[in-house]
């Protein structure tokens, strides 16, 4: 290979992560990049396979965990999670989080809270390495009860034996699931919640904004709101079980895991294609 097309692709593949970089929560395609930086779908790719460590997608994918992370330890969370552990009853204190990620929203609050003792808990993630993570960062903050299991968090089977929870964490979830799942989701919410139990939850709010109709879906549901907060460019909702619970089902599905850039070309063509 001649040094100038050497040059060129390693020049094609920076400017690539870069983009990916800036416009992660924008609809990304391999074709749309290529075409962004003057060039094709093979050249890129060839790119990414010469000076890369994985694909454009899985770049893609791992800009968008980095973000969704950070979402996850951002103060107005770790804030919601902190206030309802407040109000706990005195006694133990059963919590789940669905799509946990690597559990900074929950662990991160447990690693220096007074109740950490009282809580028993279940992260639930898909993805293993994110697993491994969640449980080494349990382990080194001392949290023995803090159980974190690879599985499909979309079926109530996953929350067998941890529920009724007291807390029920939904962070980063209803970004990247259908309307109509969001509210399969919440009518489901009752069959893993204790009486009187705290769910937490975020939604960006780029159009289509769905957050209204979410805390709408949470009322009717038989929820009563204890918080929105806006942090940009998420909304974080705290929400209340105010009728009784219902018994829980297994084998139940809450939700079809669609994927922020599949759900987001609304909003990628609202914004003219950048």
């Amino acid at each position: 290979m001649r040094p100038g097309t050497l040059a060129e692709r390693r020049r094609l593949y920076v400017l690539a992560r870069l983009l990916v970089k800036r416009r992660y929560a924008q609809h990304l395609t391999l074709k749309i990049v290529a075409k962004t930086l003057t060039s094709s779908p093979r050249q890129l790719q060839r790119a990414y396979e010469q000076f890369g460590r994985g694909t454009f997608r899985d770049d893609l994918l791992a800009r968008r965990m980095i973000a969704a992370a950070e979402l996850m330890s951002k103060p107005s969370i770790q804030a919601q999670v902190r206030a309802a552990l407040d109000r706990s009853a005195p006694g133990s204190v059963q919590a789940i989080s669905m799509c946990a990620g690597q559990g900074h929203d929950l662990i991160g609050v447990l690693a220096g809270h007074p109740r950490r003792v009282d809580v028993t808990a279940r992260l639930v993630e898909l993805d293993e390495h994110n697993t491994l993570l969640a449980r080494s960062a349990a382990k080194e903050a001392g949290l023995g009860a803090v159980e974190v299991v690879a599985a499909d968090a979309s079926m109530t089977d996953a929350y067998e034996g941890a529920v009724p929870a007291d807390l029920v964490l939904l962070c980063g979830v209803f970004g990247n699931i259908s309307a109509e799942d969001i509210a399969n989701t919440v009518s489901h919410l009752p069959r893993l919640c204790a009486p009187h139990a705290t769910v937490i939850w975020t939604r960006h709010r780029h159009p289509p904004d769905l957050t209204p109709y979410i805390r709408e879906t949470f009322e009717r549901a038989g929820f009563g709101e204890l918080a929105f907060e806006d942090s940009p460019p998420f909304g974080v909702g705290a929400n209340r079980l105010l009728t009784p619970p219902l018994p829980f089902t297994s084998g139940l599905r809450l939700f079809e895991f669609i994927g922020y850039d599949v759900l987001q070309p609304d909003f990628h063509a609202s914004q003219g294609g950048t």
